[in-house]
Parts: C-alpha cells; sequence; structure tokens
C-alpha cells in the first residue's frame, strides 16, 4: 500500500467517524467533505504520475 493510499484511508476513517457523532457536527462535516474530495483528486491525480 502506498504512502498516498494510507493516508486516504486514515481521512476516510477519520470523515466517518465525525459523520457518526452528531448532527450539530453536520456542517463542520460538510467542510471536511468537501475537504477530503478534493484531497482524494489530488492523491489520485499523484497517484497516476
Amino acid at each position: 500500500m502506498s504512502y498516498e493510499c494510507s493516508i486516504y484511508k486514515a481521512f476516510e476513517s477519520y470523515f466517518k467517524l465525525i459523520a457518526k457523532q452528531s448532527f450539530a457536527l453536520q456542517k463542520m462535516r460538510k467542510t471536511a467533505e468537501t475537504l477530503f474530495q478534493v484531497i482524494k483528486k489530488f492523491l489520485l491525480a499523484e497517484d497516476k504520475r
């Protein structure tokens, strides 16, 4: 497993954890998910090189 892949997995489990917390975190979660999508795209682009 590549270094980028393990970062991706860490973020993924982190955001799943946030999602499970409470609905009060909804707004923060949206921001986090947007950030996650950006990171994911970046890592996938890095992977293709």
